[in-house]
């Protein structure tokens, strides 16, 4: 009985930790983990080059890059590559449905507004030549009577006054002496038909001068009278000539200009050939829309090959023509060709130019050469042999403060660099470390 006892007490006692307590597990040590160690960059001497590199892609020599001078939807595309073509040929075509109406439309304005002015003038013509016939008669009849003179008669006419005045002053005196003498009174009859006579001539010789200076006077009236005429024909030929409408002309000018507009955009929705030659690429279908200028498809001339790349304005801006040039193939893996760069594109807002690319010669390729095939090119654009560098990756900018971190013998500490010439990957240190000095990487 004491033994049944004795079991539930001892388990009583192990519930509450008085019997065989268990001691505690030992925590498993964690080892500190060693700081990583950061790479160092030893500051060499050596060449330092700033360089450029593209893909660029080998095509003929002479080759053209076409384009639509106009915005609008391809309608028509009537080669392939590979298509010999002929100077031009139209390779291809935008939509100009609507612009044809455009042009039917103006042309039959241009002409309407042609026949309009034709007619116009045609009576206008009429017009002004009636009017400057009549200007031509008033000068004639006022030149007529300008060159009328009534001076000589005039003159005339006082020296027939002159003479009568002296007959009838012989006839008086020779009637006086007959009277005064007995011997002579038969004769008084005859010198009285005489005195009559120089009477009645003087008298006509007045009345004609009179006459004439009446005449005269009456002229220079008629003379003033003709002059108004032909200030009046020439008012009326002035009238006549400002009687056509200015707008008339003005209007078959603009519809000539229309006209002309819309051909010539007609003509900048075409692609025709420059030259007889193959269509070595294109990028057009039928019902893609296509920007003005762009550039849809190329034709080349048979004959040499080189590569051609488009470049961005800061990268063209470190080129020049007749730079030496390094070459790789896709092809031909592993071989470096030499090359030049033969041509730049023309830059600048105002250029429609639609050749854009870089020409790079290569030069002993020509058996490696295939057109289409990718190839590298790298251009040194500046070097130093023999200068200080670190690689880039070395050097720490902080607003704008270049420095970098140097170890030696008393620690670690801060310098400020001065940079020099930079490439891809190395960098040319003008001043705040010495050669042989240890650099710690960021």
């Amino acid at each position: 009985m004491k033994r049944i006892l004795l079991a539930p007490v001892a388990l009583l006692l192990s519930a509450c930790g008085l019997v065989n307590p268990q001691p505690p597990a030992t925590p498993t040590a964690i080892p500190t983990a060693a700081a990583p160690r950061r790479p160092t960059y030893t500051v060499q001497r050596g060449p330092v080059e700033r360089k450029i590199e593209f893909l660029a892609r080998i095509q003929a020599i002479e080759d053209q890059p076409l384009a639509f001078e106009v915005e609008g939807r391809v309608a028509r595309v009537n080669v392939s590559i590979g298509d010999e073509v002929t100077a031009g040929q139209v390779l291809a075509e935008l939509d100009t449905s609507d612009l044809k109406n455009q042009i039917e439309q103006a042309r039959v304005e241009f002409l309407t507004s042609q026949l309009v002015l034709s007619r116009t003038l045609a009576t206008f013509t009429e017009t002004l030549q009636a009017a400057e016939i009549d200007l031509d008669v008033a000068q004639l009849r006022l030149a007529q009577a300008r060159a009328r003179n009534f001076g000589p008669s005039i003159e005339l006419a006082k020296a027939e006054i002159a003479r009568a005045e002296r007959a009838l002053a012989d006839a008086n005196a020779g009637l006086n002496s007959a009277r005064n003498n007995e011997a002579d009174r038969d004769m008084i009859p005859g010198f009285e038909r005489m005195v009559l006579d120089a009477q009645i001539a003087l008298a006509r010789a007045r009345a004609e001068y009179e006459r004439l200076l009446q005449e005269q006077a009456a002229h220079q009236f008629d003379i003033s009278i003709l002059a108004k005429e032909v200030e009046r024909a020439k008012l009326a030929l002035s009238r006549v000539q400002s009687s056509i409408d200015p707008n008339l002309e003005r209007a078959v000018e603009v519809s000539r200009l229309t006209l002309e507009r819309l051909e010539a955009q007609l003509s900048r929705a075409q692609i025709v050939a420059p030259f007889d030659g193959r269509v070595s690429s294109h990028n057009l279908a039928v019902g893609r829309t296509v920007r003005a200028f762009d550039p849809v498809i190329i034709i080349s001339k048979p004959g040499g090959l080189e590569a051609a790349a488009e470049l961005n304005q800061s990268r063209l801006a470190e080129i020049a023509v007749g730079q030496p040039v390094s070459v790789t193939l896709n092809s031909v893996p592993g071989k470096v060709y030499r090359g030049v760069v033969r041509r730049l594109p023309q830059t600048g807002a105002a250029t429609t130019a639609t050749d854009r690319s870089v020409r790079v010669t290569v030069e002993d390729a020509d058996a490696d050469l295939r057109e289409g095939d990718l190839a590298r090119v790298t251009i040194i654009t500046a070097r130093k042999d023999s200068a200080l560098w670190l690689p880039p990756q070395a050097i720490r900018n902080f607003q704008g403060r270049r420095f970098v971190v140097v170890r030696d013998a008393e620690g670690e500490r801060r310098a400020d660099v001065k940079l020099g010439l930079q490439g891809d990957d190395r960098v040319e240190i003008l001043g705040g470390v010495l050669e042989g000095q240890v650099v710690i990487a960021p």
